[in-house]
């Protein structure tokens, strides 16, 4: 998932960074002035600034949305989902489809050629937005978690279609359910 991050090129993130005038983020600037993304991510790593205060300069210097898919509304059942393995390719997170339009956070939404590849794949328009990479990959981890009762024991396993009726079913006590595609 770095990789298709490691190219950006974000001039305006290192002037507004330029600006809060503190040596730390002078000194990690000045190591990292070539490499925006590395930048970036080594203020997210030593933790001078919040993920998201980070996250959202580096977003609005390109002029996108910053969006954190681990604490954004996730609206299952409202249109097609993508499935994981162009969730991990692609490094993006569906997070919900509203008029026709789904919206997507993903790690360069300026790179024309995922959003092609997006459309074509869910048949509707996308509007992207721009999420930490880190936590894009958590979040396309968590939405291949398998779901598990208290006190799972045994296994079934039900298509994320069916989870809705399994929930509404009776279920044994020890039943554990898991998704096909992370099986």
């Amino acid at each position: 998932m770095v990789d298709k991050f490691a190219n950006i090129q974000n001039p305006r993130f290192v002037l507004t960074l330029e600006s809060y005038n503190s040596p730390i983020l002078n000194g990690l600037i000045h190591l990292y002035r070539n490499d925006h993304c590395r930048l970036m991510t080594k203020l997210v790593e030593v933790a001078v600034l919040q993920p998201d205060v980070v996250g959202k300069i580096w977003a609005q210097c390109l002029g996108y949305t910053y969006v954190n898919p681990l604490q954004s509304v996730s609206l299952p059942g409202s249109g097609p989902s993508l499935p994981l393995d162009i969730c991990k390719q692609q490094s993006v997170v569906h997070l919900y489809t509203l008029n026709g339009v789904a919206s997507i956070c993903m790690v360069d939404p300026s790179n024309r050629r995922t959003i092609v590849i997006l459309q074509r794949t869910l048949q509707q328009k996308v509007s992207a937005s721009f999420g930490l990479p880190n936590y894009i990959r958590e979040a396309i981890q968590r939405k291949c978690a398998p779901l598990k009762s208290h006190k799972g024991s045994s296994e079934e396993i039900v298509s994320q279609d069916e989870i809705s009726a399994v929930f509404k079913a009776k279920r044994k006590r020890n039943t554990r359910i898991v998704f096909k595609e992370c099986a």
